[in-house]
């Protein structure tokens, strides 16, 4: 998986195979991280549905071995830096900082 942040330009994520042959894009928000959480991928970036709040995008192999996103939880806009620390996820803003639990 490869995420984009392009600012006010847009951004999106995509996978593709290992060979590079294929790929699909999973969505067309910017993404600004990508965390792995067991079988899970989360990406975190900007909101579609909310232009002053921020989105984690939760990722899933369905039956097929595809990936599928869902919206996960919504977080603080204008992301500046997050991390992983065991089982919660901190996302720092301009203004604060998120602690998310997986």
């Amino acid at each position: 998986m490869i995420g984009f942040d392009a600012g006010e330009w847009g951004g999106s994520l995509w996978w593709y195979s290992g060979d590079g042959a294929q790929r699909r894009r999973l969505s067309a928000n910017p993404v600004v991280g990508l965390f792995e959480h067991g079988d899970t991928v989360w990406a975190l970036g900007e909101s579609a549905q909310s232009p002053r709040r921020g989105q984690v995008l939760v990722l899933e192999k369905d039956e097929g071995e595809a990936w599928q996103p869902h919206l996960g939880p919504q977080v603080l806009r204008g992301v500046a830096a997050a991390a992983r620390d065991g089982e919660t996820l901190l996302v720092a803003s301009l203004h604060a900082v998120e602690e998310i639990r997986w």
